[in-house]
């Protein structure tokens, strides 16, 4: 576990001065697609799929870390690039953990797009 703030707000803030009225559109498609992307993890790890947890975790990986969800960025990294003595529940851990996080960062994320709306 980790201390470190759900979202990185120097990233949100530099993304946010890059896309100006982008932005909001930018979140907004993060949260519908990543929720996907939770959904397909937790499928993939029912059928014990490692090869599709990890294609599944790859574009989490990368669009996490794009908005500033670092933690949930690092942990989608540990999916896709198991140790090799990884077995099937430290996997379903680290999923559950995915999992946890992105609540975390879609909760925060609702939260901007709220205040921003006001």
């Amino acid at each position: 576990m980790t201390t470190e703030p759900i979202l990185n707000q120097q990233i949100l803030s530099h993304l946010e001065e890059l896309l100006g009225d982008s932005y909001h559109l930018v979140l907004e498609t993060y949260i519908s697609s990543s929720q996907t992307l939770i959904e397909n993890l937790d499928e993939a790890m029912k059928s014990n799929d490692l090869i599709l947890l990890s294609q599944y975790a790859h574009p989490l990986k990368s669009s996490s870390l794009q908005i500033g969800a670092v933690t949930l960025s690092e942990c989608a990294a540990q999916i896709e690039n198991p140790a090799k003595e990884s077995d099937l529940k430290s996997m379903q851990e680290l999923v559950s953990y995915c999992q946890t996080l992105h609540g975390q960062v879609i909760s925060e994320l609702r939260n901007i797009l709220q205040e921003d709306c006001q």
